[in-house]
């Protein structure tokens, strides 16, 4: 994004919100537009170049992975099985988006052309869930966070076509959210707050 708006989820009913910030010269600073407020929208991602945003959106039974325009229009349905999809996030150049999906037992990382072809299994323990993708900046690996049943959780990373996962924590402290900096360096959310690991590569 070009740090002109911010995609927020708002309301009891998830409902999309676009806020502009100050570099926006179309509207004035902390402006509101309700983008998507029909349906239960969850954890939006922008495409790279602005102009889209990936939902996890809770249509029938399960949720799905929906790619809508930044205003709220055109909304595409990647995603459709009988399982829940969530967690979308669009790789730097926006060919693909990774997500979460059930459905296998747990939790498993997949990704998808960003048009919802080519949707390709990328992790195979079916012992742990593994969840909440997040492409590298250079678009070469994907940070994850394992789960376990007793709470533990641990931040792993691995290659953009699935192998050679590398563990990035050990500290049992329930690591989870995995998000990359510029640098390469990446942060997860721990039950004490936030922490940081050194480089995946």
């Amino acid at each position: 994004m070009n740090g002109r708006a911010v995609v927020v989820v708002a309301g009891i009913v998830l409902s999309l919100a676009v806020v502009s910030g100050p570099g926006s010269a179309a509207t004035p600073p902390g402006s509101v537009k309700f983008v998507h407020n029909y349906d239960a929208d969850s954890e939006p991602s922008w495409s790279p170049d602005g102009r889209h945003i990936a939902v996890a959106g809770y249509r029938r039974r399960y949720t799905d992975i929906f790619v809508m325009r930044a205003d709220g229009e055109d909304v595409v349905q990647l995603t459709d099985r009988d399982a829940a999809d969530s967690s979308p996030d669009w790789s730097p150049d926006g060919g693909r988006i990774a997500f979460t999906s059930y459905a296998v037992p747990g939790a498993t990382i997949w990704a998808m052309a960003s048009d919802g072809s080519n949707a390709t299994r990328l992790t195979t323990h079916d012992t742990v869930s593994e969840r909440a993708p997040a492409w590298s900046p250079d678009g070469k690996r994907i940070a994850y966070g394992t789960y376990h049943r007793n709470g533990d959780g641990a931040i792993f990373a691995m290659n953009a076509d699935g192998p050679e996962p590398t563990r990035l924590t050990d500290d049992g402290h329930g690591d989870s959210s995995p998000a990359w900096s510029p640098m390469g360096r990446v942060s997860r959310s721990t039950r004490g707050g936030r922490g940081s690991t050194g480089s995946s590569s």
